[in-house]
């Protein structure tokens, strides 16, 4: 027990877990951001931080994330909007560094939400034709089965996210 207690002091509050009702456990889905080695990172082409795997890691983005999290019944995909702050940048003063090098290459205004795949456990994020909507704390992120598109809704309007389209 103290060994788990311990690796979870060291993880940011970024981990995807999932409760499994019939085994009645919760299940790692993704573990989150280590703070005693956090990934070294890189920007790609669209505006992206992806680690030395080149994989996309939504580092500090779900934290706070409240209502902005929604399960896609049809394409079988979470989605996270990202909350964007500054409250991670103690424990993980290297990307907080790497943010702020890179804040005018960092894409912020033309992504999709985070998309998590449980089947094999990894994010994508897409760069958007059109602009993202600011999200943030008090915003809500729903699927609606009938639509299959993502709602997002923040004071200033009602968005729609397509996953098949990704506008």
């Amino acid at each position: 027990m103290g060994g788990s207690t311990t690796l979870m002091a060291d993880i940011y509050m970024d981990g995807l877990w999932f409760y499994d009702v019939n085994a009645y456990q919760w299940v790692t889905m993704y573990p989150g951001t280590d703070t005693r080695s956090p990934p070294a990172l890189r920007v790609t082409d669209d505006g992206f931080e992806r680690n030395s795997e080149n994989r996309p890691v939504p580092i500090a983005t779900i934290v706070h994330g409240y209502e902005m999290m929604a399960w896609d019944l049809d394409h079988q995909i979470f989605f996270s909007m990202p909350n964007h702050h500054s409250c991670f940048a103690k424990a993980l003063p290297s990307v907080a560094t790497f943010r702020a090098e890179n804040k005018s290459c960092l894409n912020r205004s033309d992504a999709s939400p985070w998309m998590f795949d449980p089947w094999n456990r990894k994010w994508h994020r897409l760069k958007t034709a059109t602009a993202s909507p600011k999200s943030g704390y008090g915003s809500v992120l729903m699927y609606i089965p009938f639509m299959q598109k993502l709602l997002f809704y923040r004071l200033k309007g009602i968005p729609f996210y397509d996953p098949d389209k990704n506008p």
